[in-house]
């Protein structure tokens, strides 16, 4: 049985990650997705980048009747500046952004009625609870406090109303 080591060595550089020798490698992957803000929005502006790709393809093969040699292609991938990158990441974001816009808009009145649903009455019920809980502990503090002998200085009194004034005179 081989060791996962002794088959890793025997893999392609490509099954490594690393491009093959001596070959020109394009390095547009790791510029848009792995140097993105978030995956998603590198993976879209990845696909935005293979789409351009696609069209320059089709429009040269339309033009001159035949596919990019090896060269044009190596031509193509550097004429894909930094500015231009970051032109497929804004697509993307801009994409995420649109895409998170119409699915809250669409999940918005079914939000809007699970959190009207039943919530004064659950909100009453929760109050309830927590009064009560509050009371008991307390009450308990209170109890532990008498039984070791604390006395609190509480002292109740009731003021005179206008009846016992009355009564007074």
């Amino acid at each position: 049985m081989k060791s996962v080591k002794a088959e890793q060595s025997q893999e392609s550089p490509q099954a490594q990650g690393q491009p093959p020798a001596g070959e020109a490698y394009n390095k547009a992957f790791e510029v848009l997705v792995e140097k993105a803000d978030h995956p998603m929005v590198g993976f879209i502006a990845y696909g935005l980048y293979k789409y351009s790709k696609r069209e320059w393809v089709m429009a040269h093969i339309e033009q001159y009747g035949l596919a990019p040699s090896p060269n044009e292609y190596d031509n193509y991938a550097q004429s894909q500046t930094g500015t231009t990158m970051e032109g497929y990441r804004a697509q993307a974001r801009q994409a995420v952004q649109e895409f998170v816009g119409v699915v809250v808009d669409d999940a918005r009145p079914k939000i809007r009625e699970e959190a009207l649903r039943g919530s004064f009455w659950r909100g009453v019920w929760q109050s309830l609870v927590a009064a009560i809980i509050f009371a008991l502990g307390l009450a308990i503090i209170l109890f532990i406090a008498a039984y070791n002998g604390a006395s609190l200085p509480i002292t109740f009194s009731i003021p005179a109303g206008p009846s016992q004034e009355v009564a007074a005179r």
